[in-house]
């Protein structure tokens, strides 16, 4: 049976709808938590599919939090050897940094909520197809921003952050948005952001647009474990 070892930043980043996934491809996973698991003893290569989830902080804090110094080695290792990797927003960042990409402060403001992404030929021409926003919109909750390296292939942009989405090799994924959230996801996030987000606003639009994304998250998530060759035997 595939594994796949997703490592968190905070106890709320979960995989929630990622899990789903998994499960329904019959891949076997499991969670550690970056802040409170040795992460030297962990083989960069050994799972079939690592996952990188969000966090507050920002790469250009591993001084703060010295553990993604031990992540930004786990993901070179990994693009290098062009093995199935996930990085959803800090973990999208974290990749680029580990392939020596700027990480920073975005200049353009904050991007929070549902919104439309802009596919590159090459994005369409990938699993990030399934985010087109003729299909849907994706839930963005960052400030956060990064420079693409080489030899960072760009899949997706929006109108306040060019670098949205991109592959390394055939097989490493990074998205600054977040597909991972169901109604579990979203209701946790309401709590954690209370006092920094107008909930009912947020709210309308989870109503609307949640569901659709799940949806395509699913397809997404169809098309990259098929690429990974990870279906079940």
């Amino acid at each position: 049976m595939p594994n796949a070892l997703a490592i968190r930043h905070m106890y709320s980043g979960s995989l929630f709808n990622l899990q789903t996934a998994l499960e329904r491809h019959g891949i076997a996973h499991s969670t550690v938590e970056g802040f409170s698991t040795d992460l030297s003893k962990i083989d960069p290569l050994e799972p079939d599919l690592l996952i990188v989830m969000g966090g507050a902080m920002g790469v250009y804090e591993a001084d703060l939090y010295p553990y993604l110094y031990l992540e930004l080695d786990i993901l070179r290792a990994r693009i290098k050897a062009d093995r199935p990797t996930l990085g959803i927003c800090l973990g999208a960042q974290l990749m680029a940094g580990s392939m020596g990409g700027r990480n920073y402060k975005g200049e353009n403001g904050k991007e929070y909520g549902f919104m439309n992404i802009e596919l590159t030929s090459e994005g369409k021409d990938s699993p990030l197809r399934h985010f087109d926003p003729a299909l849907t919109r994706v839930l963005q909750m960052h400030g956060d921003t990064f420079d693409l390296p080489e030899p960072g292939v760009r899949l997706a942009s929006s109108q306040q952050y060019i670098n949205q989405a991109f592959r390394f090799g055939q097989n490493c994924y990074g998205l600054q948005f977040h597909c991972e959230f169901n109604h579990v996801g979203w209701e946790n996030m309401m709590v954690e952001d209370n006092g920094r987000i107008d909930v009912k606003e947020m709210r309308d639009q989870a109503v609307q647009h949640l569901p659709v994304m799940q949806k395509q998250t699913d397809a997404f998530m169809d098309d990259l474990v098929r690429i990974w060759g990870l279906r079940r035997a």
